[in-house]
């Protein structure tokens, strides 16, 4: 007979693949992909909202003259501060670009969230699988109990003389 923690100390029992789906999810190379591509989008659309903002450069110079080779020489330091703002006003490629961004991140969460429910359904197969094959060796495992209980039974009314092979081979 199998015994059944025997059967499950081999793996083939599933302990609790629901509590377990989480790590699984993070192990499938297919939602890594998606994910990768999430974070691409992500900063696409960063990308894209930063071009709609305003951008300011500032630059600082700094020099000093010691002289010069015609003989000048001039003393002095100078600084030079440069401020240059820029506003964009045109501004439909930065919305065109994060608003493909947003539908590429919607159209990747639909994908994400397909992905993960055919891996559902897939653990749910197979853990439907492993309880049938359990039930399937519980089942078998009581045949072969009842078989043996027959083999015993017929046994003796063999040796007892209740029984001879015309009569097994009629009860089989």
């Amino acid at each position: 007979t199998i015994d059944k923690k025997e059967f499950a100390a081999q793996g083939l029992v599933p302990m609790s693949l629901v509590a377990e789906r989480e790590a699984l999810y993070r192990t499938r190379p297919e939602l890594k992909v998606i994910e990768a591509e999430i974070e691409v989008q992500k900063n696409e659309l960063k990308a894209g909202e930063n071009s709609l903002l305003p951008k300011a450069d500032i630059t600082l110079r700094s020099s000093r003259d010691v002289g010069g080779v015609t003989g000048d020489n001039l003393n002095g330091t100078e600084h030079l501060a440069l401020l240059n703002i820029s506003i964009p006003l045109q501004q439909r490629l930065g919305e065109g670009r994060a608003a493909k961004a947003r539908a590429k991140l919607r159209a990747l969460d639909h994908e994400q969230r397909l992905v993960r429910d055919q891996i559902t359904q897939q653990l749910q197969f197979l853990e439907n699988d492993l309880l049938a094959a359990e039930r399937n060796i519980d089942w078998s495992s009581k045949e072969v109990t009842v078989a043996n209980k027959m083999q015993r039974s017929e046994e003796k009314l063999f040796a007892n003389g209740g029984s001879d092979y015309f009569l097994l081979n009629l009860r089989e």
